[in-house]
C-alpha cells in the first residue's frame, strides 16, 4: 500500500505599511498555526532553510518604496503560498505614524527639552483639537530628525502612494484585508483564503505590545484641522478612491483627542 503524501506546510507573507496593523494580524495569524512554527517578524529578505519544509513559515513583511530608503527585498517572499495585502485609511495612518515616530525615532535623536516641546502639543491637542493642526505636530517632530523636513516627507508620501499601486499589481494571487474590516472581525473572506480559524483578538508579544495604539479607526476626524485637509487631500484621495473608502473629508463638529491615544500613548511607548 502506497503512503498518503503529507501536505506541504503553508508559507504565509502578511504585506503592509508600518501602522496599518501588520503587527496584529501576525499574531492572530500565529495563534492559528502550531507552535513549532517559523515566524518572520520585520525581516529583510527571505531565505529558505530545510526545515521549512516540515513547518510553516509565518512572515510580516513592511512595504516601503525603495527611492524612499527601504532594502527589502520583497521577491524573496513572493513565492509564499499565501499572500495578505493589508491596507488603511490613509488619514488614520498619518496619526499613527506620527505618533510611533514620537516615540520610537525621537527617543534617538532628540533631547529631551525638544521631546518635551512636542509632548506638551500633544497635550494642548487633547486639551482643544482645533488649537494645534496634526502637520504642526509634524513638522515640529521631523525638524528633530536628522535629514528630515516636511518638504521631504510629503513628497516620500507622494512616492509611497504611487509605489503601493504598482507593488499590489504585481502580486499576483492575493486577499487584501481593510485594517477596518479586521477591526470589525469581518474577515470571513481571509480565513477562507488561508485555510485556518484567524481571530482578531490575539495574544501579541510583550516585545511588540506597544505598537497597537487605538485598535480602532476614523479617529482623523478628531485630529484633522482645515490646513491639515488642504495639505494631504491631494496626496491621499488617489489611495481612498482606489481602495473605496469614503473620500469625504468632513471632520468631527466636536472635536476630542483622547489621552491614552495620544500623549500617554508616546510617553507609555518611550518607557
Amino acid at each position: 500500500m502506497i503512503g498518503l503524501r503529507k501536505a506541504t506546510p503553508l508559507r504565509i507573507a502578511i504585506f503592509g505599511q508600518y501602522k496599518s496593523g501588520t503587527t496584529m494580524l501576525f499574531y492572530s495569524i500565529k495563534d492559528a498555526l502550531p507552535s513549532k512554527s517559523r515566524l518572520l517578524f520585520e525581516e529583510q529578505q527571505y531565505t529558505f532553510r530545510r526545515r521549512d519544509r516540515y513547518l510553516p513559515v509565518l512572515a510580516k513583511v513592511i512595504l516601503g518604496a525603495p527611492e524612499n530608503g527601504h532594502a527589502v527585498d520583497y521577491e524573496s517572499f513572493l513565492t509564499f503560498d499565501k499572500i495578505v495585502y493589508l491596507i488603511r485609511d490613509p488619514r488614520d495612518w498619518l496619526i499613527s505614524g506620527t505618533l510611533f515616530s514620537i516615540s520610537q525615532h525621537l527617543k534617538q535623536h532628540a533631547d529631551q527639552q525638544a521631546i518635551t516641546t512636542i509632548v506638551n502639543l500633544l497635550k494642548q491637542k487633547e486639551a482643544d483639537s482645533s488649537s494645534v493642526a496634526l502637520v504642526t505636530i509634524l513638522e515640529k517632530t521631523l525638524e528633530c530628525l536628522p535629514g528630515k523636513s516636511l518638504t521631504q516627507t510629503l513628497d516620500e508620501m507622494n512616492r509611497q502612494m504611487e509605489w503601493l499601486f504598482a507593488f499590489e499589481e504585481g502580486l499576483g494571487e492575493h486577499v487584501r484585508l481593510k485594517y477596518e474590516a479586521f477591526i470589525d472581525k469581518k474577515i470571513a473572506h481571509l480565513t477562507d483564503y488561508l485555510g485556518l480559524s484567524v481571530n482578531g483578538c490575539p495574544n501579541v508579544n510583550k516585545a511588540h505590545s506597544h505598537v497597537p495604539r487605538t485598535r480602532s479607526y476614523g479617529n482623523w476626524r478628531d485630529w484633522f484641522l482645515p490646513q491639515d485637509v488642504e495639505l494631504f487631500r491631494p496626496i491621499f484621495d488617489p489611495y481612498l478612491r482606489r481602495y473605496q473608502y469614503e473620500t469625504s473629508w468632513e471632520v468631527n463638529p466636536t472635536q476630542r483627542v483622547q489621552t491614552e491615544h495620544c500623549s500617554q500613548y508616546v510617553e507609555r511607548t518611550m518607557h
